[in-house]
């Protein structure tokens, strides 16, 4: 009479392990990328929450969103020139909504070679917080 076998085996557990090692791995990589994201969100809510924003000259909303930035580590997207790469805003037309768009991509180094890109595009009215 043979006896069934009740557990998982060596190789099942193997599996297992380099399976959730390779996850957790993944997740520490990408979690600055996604984290990055989060906080272009709240500069940008910011921004949003200001009084009158809607009818503010663009250069002064990109002083502000250059100071937001510096406040929440975004150094790279929204400091001098950089702004100008990564930020359009509508021009002030009467009776229009105006609108402010972001769009940046971010490239993380997964392993060896191979990278990850995370691209960022989003568009809100300004003078309506998200």
């Amino acid at each position: 009479r043979r006896s069934k076998q009740l557990g998982l085996g060596i190789w099942e557990i193997i599996f297992i392990l380099g399976f959730l090692g390779f996850s957790a791995y993944t997740g520490l990589k990408l979690y600055p990328l996604y984290y990055e994201s989060f906080r272009v969100d709240t500069t940008l809510n910011t921004i949003l929450n200001i009084p009158d924003v809607r009818n503010m000259k663009e250069r002064d909303i990109k002083k502000r969103l250059s100071r937001s930035g510096q406040i929440n580590d975004l150094h790279q997207l929204f400091e001098g020139p950089r702004v100008e790469q990564h930020v359009v805003i509508d021009k002030l037309i009467k009776n229009k909504p105006r609108m402010i768009h972001v769009k940046y991509e971010r490239r993380g180094e997964l392993i060896g070679n191979l990278d990850v890109v995370l691209k960022y595009e989003k568009s809100f009215v300004l003078g309506e917080p998200q």
